[in-house]
């Protein structure tokens, strides 16, 4: 089975626009075209991780943004747990573990936690992502940071 999806947020003239292509073998092709109001501040489920890093996040608070997947709107409720350390390639980091919560549908259909750590400081780098997903696990881990007045914590032997 092979998916492509495209999602166009526009905004001059405030809709989003969906389209999902599925070949599968046995059954063949299906395509799906939706368009739906741009609903202000509502987030891909890309960007949505990025906009985590604009928020003050307090261990303990919980914050609340909306995504569309899938032609679909879902409310995600993102809850601070606590700080850690995280060691990385990149040095040891002082972390804010997070954890969204929200329903999938699709290859990225959670069965499991998803768990989110960023830096503990103002510009919350996303350094480490953990979820479980339909098909396995995925995991993703920084491997750098381009920012050169961002200074690396010391790495730990």
């Amino acid at each position: 089975k092979v998916s492509d999806n495209n999602i166009l947020f526009d905004y001059d003239k405030s809709k989003v626009e969906y389209w999902n292509k599925r070949v599968h073998v046995k059954k063949g092709v299906k395509e799906k075209r939706r368009t739906d109001p741009l609903t202000p501040g509502i987030l891909d489920i890309f960007s949505s991780a990025f906009y985590l890093r604009v928020l003050p996040l307090k261990v303990g608070e919980k914050y609340r943004s909306v995504i569309y997947n899938e032609g679909k709107s879902i409310i995600v409720e993102t809850t601070v747990l606590r700080k850690e350390k995280l060691k990385t390639d990149l040095g040891t980091f002082n972390a804010l573990m997070v954890r969204p919560v929200a329903r999938f549908e699709g290859i990225l259909q959670t069965s499991g936690d998803t768990t989110i750590w960023v830096s503990d400081d103002p510009r919350h780098f996303i350094l480490k992502l953990e979820t479980k997903i339909k098909i396995g696990y995925l995991v993703g881990k920084i491997k750098t940071i381009e920012d050169k007045e961002y200074r690396l914590p010391k790495k730990e032997l």
